[in-house]
Order: C-alpha cells, then sequence, then structure tokens
C-alpha cells in the first residue's frame, strides 16, 4: 500500500482508497476529509507523532466504531501516538471501522 503523511488539511479522492495516511512530520491537527461514501472504498489513517488527527465526512455521511457512530455529517478524531482505524464504506451513507487501536472520539 502507498503511505502519505499530510500536515494541515487534505481532501481525499476515490483514487486514494486502500492508501495509508499518517500525521507524519506534524506536531498540530492534521485533518482528511473523505470523499462521499461509497461501497469498497477503504483508507487507513495512523498516528505517528504528537499532534492530532481528524477523519471528517462528507455532508450527511457517518462513521460507525463498533457500536458508536457520528453524528450525520461528524468526524472522527485521536490524539493518540499509536492510534490506526481503518475504514470502508459499505453503502451511500456509512463508513465502518474494519479496525481500530487506540483511543478515537466520534463527534
Amino acid at each position: 500500500r502507498t503511505i502519505s503523511s499530510n500536515i494541515g488539511s487534505k481532501t481525499l479522492k476515490e483514487k486514494d482508497s486502500r492508501k495509508v495516511f499518517t500525521n507524519e512530520g506534524s506536531s498540530s491537527l492534521n485533518t482528511y476529509n473523505l470523499p462521499p461514501v461509497s461501497s469498497g472504498l477503504d483508507y487507513i489513517f495512523m498516528l505517528e507523532n504528537a499532534g492530532s488527527l481528524k477523519v471528517q465526512t462528507a455532508g450527511t455521511n457517518i462513521i460507525r466504531i463498533g457500536d458508536l457512530v457520528t453524528t450525520a455529517g461528524g468526524y472522527v478524531v485521536s490524539s493518540g501516538i499509536g492510534s490506526s482505524l481503518e475504514i470502508i464504506g459499505i453503502n451511500t451513507s456509512a463508513w465502518i471501522a474494519l479496525s481500530y487501536l487506540g483511543s478515537w472520539q466520534l463527534i
């Protein structure tokens, strides 16, 4: 898989599916804006450095981690080094966590 780091904010595209995104090189908030959810899209996020990593949904999409769910148009955020999150689109409205490590806050 391709591994990509980001400082600041980055809007992901469908072509970024199956890539790994980190906060390497950043010590502040990194935001990844998801594209509208579509069945089969898959993204992985990892915190390598101090700071926070935020994954923002598009429109009224949601992210579900276990039995927890964001609000429509919400986001997840973590500030724990070593935290990771893999999400997959299952329809046109929901991202589901296939796996996660560390603590993620759902907003």
